[in-house]
C-alpha cells in the first residue's frame, strides 16, 4: 500500500500483446470484473471498479499501455482526501492481473 493523496497502488504488467489489440484485449476482461470503462484513447482507458451510485468508496484504476506491449495499472480512490484504502487498490490491481493470467 502506497501512502499518498488519494491512496493508491501500481505495477507494470507484461502482456506480450501488441500494442494496437491491447484495448479489445482488455475490454471483455473489464467487463467480467463487473467495472465500467469510464473513457479510453489508443494508450489510455479510465475505469471505475464500482461504477453504482450507491458504492461506498469506488476507484479509480487508470491503464496506460506502453509501446513494449505492457501496461501500468494504478487503482487511485476516487476519493482525493483518502490517504489509507486498507488494500483495496492492490486487490484491484491483482483482480485484473489474474484475469488477464486466466486468458492469456
Amino acid at each position: 500500500m502506497a501512502f499518498g493523496f488519494p491512496a493508491y497502488h501500481e505495477e507494470k504488467i507484461d502482456l506480450g500483446i501488441p500494442q494496437n489489440e491491447i484495448i479489445s484485449f482488455l475490454e471483455p476482461i473489464i467487463g467480467s470484473l463487473s467495472w465500467s470503462i469510464i473513457e479510453y484513447t489508443e494508450n489510455h482507458m479510465l475505469v471505475m471498479s464500482n461504477p453504482s451510485l450507491l458504492a461506498w468508496e469506488p476507484e479509480k484504476i487508470r491503464i496506460t499501455i506502453l509501446p513494449s506491449g505492457s501496461i501500468h495499472v494504478r487503482s487511485e480512490c476516487a476519493i482525493f482526501t483518502q490517504c489509507f484504502d486498507w488494500g483495496k487498490n492492490k486487490k484491484n490491481v491483482h483482480k485484473l492481473l489474474s484475469a488477464i493470467n486466466g486468458i492469456l
